[in-house]
C-alpha cells in the first residue's frame, strides 16, 4: 500500500520560497499572536471560566459514553465506512491510470468544479491562465487532481446531518479541514514527516470532531455559549482520541496508523513527532486564520 500511494504523492524537493513582503509579515504575526478559539466549529466567544456548568456536565457524560467506548463508533460519522475504502481505491491507482482519472474529472461535474476551483487558486494562478477544463487539469498536475478527488470523495461525510450543533458546524469543519491540510503536507516538508500522512491527516483531523458533535446532538444536551475552559479541554481530548481511535481502524498508511496507536495510548498533548507536530501547526494556523476569537463588549 505505502508504495503505491508513494507514486500517487511522490516526495517533492522543497523549493526557495520567495520571502513576505511587509505587510503580509505583519499579517502573519497578527495571527500567530492571536488568541487560540478552542471550540472553533460550535462558537467564537472567549471561554468563561474554569468551572463546567450543568449542561456541560450532561454533555460531557454522552461524550465519553459515547465516543471513547471501547467500540468505534462509526455510525456516528455517517457514510465514512463506505467512502474511506472508496477514497483509498482511487488513490492507490497508479502512473498508468492517470488517463482514466483525468477522464473521470470530465464526467462528474463536482469533480470538474472542483479542479477548477484549485486551478484557479493563488497557488496557480500566477502562473497560467485557466479558461477551461483541459487547461485546469494540465495546471494542476495528478498531485492537485488526487487532491481534488479525495476532497469531493471526503466532503459529503461533513454534510449528511444539516441539524443541531453538526448541522451548523458542517461547514466549518469542511473549510477548515481543507486548509488543514494544505498547510499539513506544506508544514511536513519542513519538519521532515511524509507529505502524504499528513495532508490526509489534516483532511480526516476533523473527524474527530464531528464524532463528538453528533453524540451531543443525539443526547440532546443543553448546550449554549460561552462554554468553561474545562468543557473546551474535554472536549478536545475527546476529539483528538477519537481522531486517533478511527486512524487505528481504518489503516489508512502505516505512518496514520501508528499515530493512531499513540494517540490512543498516551495523553494527547505528549504524543510528540514530525506528523504530529505538522497536524497541530496546521490546526493552529487554519484556526487563528479562519476562525478567531470575538471579543465582546463589557456590558
Amino acid at each position: 500500500m505505502r508504495a503505491l500511494l508513494r507514486r500517487l504523492f511522490p516526495p517533492q524537493s522543497a523549493r526557495p520560497a520567495q520571502p513576505p513582503s511587509r505587510s503580509e509579515q505583519g499579517i502573519l504575526r497578527a495571527v500567530d499572536a492571536a488568541p487560540h478559539n478552542l471550540l472553533w466549529p460550535i462558537a467564537d466567544q472567549p471561554l468563561s471560566g474554569t468551572r463546567l456548568s450543568t449542561g456541560e456536565q450532561e454533555a460531557l457524560i454522552v461524550v465519553r459514553s459515547r465516543v471513547l467506548s471501547e467500540a468505534c463508533p462509526t455510525g456516528l460519522i455517517g457514510r465514512a465506512p463506505v467512502v474511506i475504502p472508496r477514497l483509498m481505491a482511487m488513490l492507490r491507482q497508479d502512473d498508468s491510470s492517470s488517463a482514466r482519472m483525468a477522464e473521470l474529472v470530465t464526467q462528474d461535474s463536482v469533480l470538474s468544479a472542483a479542479v477548477l476551483r484549485i486551478s484557479q487558486s493563488p497557488l496557480y494562478r500566477f502562473r497560467h491562465q485557466v479558461n477551461d477544463l483541459q487547461t485546469a487539469i494540465a495546471v494542476i498536475g495528478m498531485q492537485g487532481l488526487r487532491a481534488a478527488i479525495a476532497a469531493v470523495i471526503l466532503k459529503p461525510i461533513f454534510q449528511e446531518r444539516p441539524w443541531g450543533l453538526m448541522g451548523e458546524a458542517s461547514e466549518r469543519l469542511w473549510v477548515h479541514g481543507e486548509l488543514q491540510a494544505t498547510l499539513a503536507g506544506a508544514g511536513a516538508i519542513k519538519l521532515g514527516a511524509d507529505r502524504l500522512d499528513a495532508y490526509l491527516a489534516g483532511l480526516l483531523h476533523n473527524l474527530g470532531w464531528s464524532t463528538v458533535l453528533r453524540s451531543l446532538d443525539l443526547a440532546r444536551a443543553p448546550l449554549s455559549p460561552p462554554f468553561s475552559e474545562g468543557f473546551a479541554h474535554a472536549l478536545l481530548r475527546a476529539r483528538t482520541r477519537m481522531f486517533g481511535r478511527l486512524m487505528m481502524a481504518w489503516d489508512l498508511t502505516p505512518g496514520l496508523a501508528r499515530l493512531g496507536e499513540e494517540l490512543m495510548s498516551y495523553a494527547p498533548d505528549a504524543v510528540q513527532g514530525p506528523l504530529i507536530a505538522a497536524l497541530r501547526d496546521a490546526d493552529a494556523s487554519a484556526t487563528r486564520t479562519l476562525f478567531p476569537l470575538v471579543e465582546t463588549a463589557p456590558v
